[in-house]
């Protein structure tokens, strides 16, 4: 059987031939989700790594400023740009410095054709091996393997699943009795409740966590009220909300080239 190999899969995207500063970027991918509707026809999307805002070709200072994270989720066909800010209200996030980068715009949805010439989604798998106990995952992680998982989540009401792919940079481990503990993230998660219009708007970020093949706890990255504002309440967005679900776990550890 095969797994990602996260080191060497990558998203690039080729801007407009019309656009401003001609620029090309290729992103590291984090994470994966194939959604599986009930007629078995499957979607894939992948979470690419984060970067901080800049301004693209010229001298210092090249960070924009106020800061925030830039990254997304793409698939074959779509995408949507996640812009993580020090805030998370919107109406805050006025400052003419923000002119012609995005804005305070949080989440953006777009299609391919619409804003790149081109992308490329370079996935690579690399053979493993199937960890099926306790055991053979302690003895994988003090035999410095790299670890790939997979979590497998259904949702009974609209019989629709979803198979979670992502690198175990974090894994804790002991030797007698045997036991693990995945940590691991981000990693995307659909919530099955969503009514956004398009699939891909569907999924969270999130970090996992279990020590067991039945279930998995996931830490949710959602907006959190720290103060009240002149404006209203202030949130900023973090890692805050703890849900638990049934799930199916793999541990793959990738074999020696």
């Amino acid at each position: 059987m095969s797994v990602i190999d996260f080191s060497r899969s990558y998203m690039t995207f080729f801007a407009p031939h019309d656009s401003p500063t001609q620029n090309n970027a290729r992103i590291s991918i984090e994470a994966a989700c194939t959604v599986t509707g009930p007629d078995g026809a499957s979607d894939a999307f992948y979470l690419v790594a984060p970067c901080r805002a800049e301004h693209m070709y010229r001298d210092t200072p090249m960070f924009v400023m106020p800061s925030y994270e830039f990254k997304g989720i793409w698939s074959e066909s779509e995408f949507v740009i996640i812009r993580r800010h020090w805030l998370s209200n919107p109406d805050y996030l006025d400052s003419k410095e923000l002119e012609g980068t995005g804005g305070p715009v949080l989440k953006q949805y777009g299609r391919m054709a619409d804003k790149f010439d081109r992308c490329e989604l370079s996935i690579r798998r690399v053979d493993a091996e199937k960890l099926e106990t306790s055991k053979a995952v302690s003895d994988a992680t003090f035999g410095d393997r790299s670890l790939v998982a997979r979590t497998v989540l259904k949702d009974e009401a609209s019989s629709t699943t979803a198979t979670l792919e992502y690198p175990v940079a974090t894994m804790n481990a002991k030797r007698e009795p045997a036991m693990f503990q995945v940590d691991a993230g981000p990693v995307l998660v659909p919530d099955f409740g969503s009514k956004e219009e398009h699939q891909i708007e569907r999924l969270e970020q999130a970090f996992v966590v279990y020590n067991n093949f039945d279930k998995a706890e996931f830490i949710l990255l959602k907006p959190v009220q720290i103060e009240e504002g002149t404006k209203g309440p202030i949130h900023v967005t973090d890692y805050s909300e703890v849900v638990v679900l049934p799930a199916a776990n793999e541990i793959w550890a990738v074999n020696p080239l």
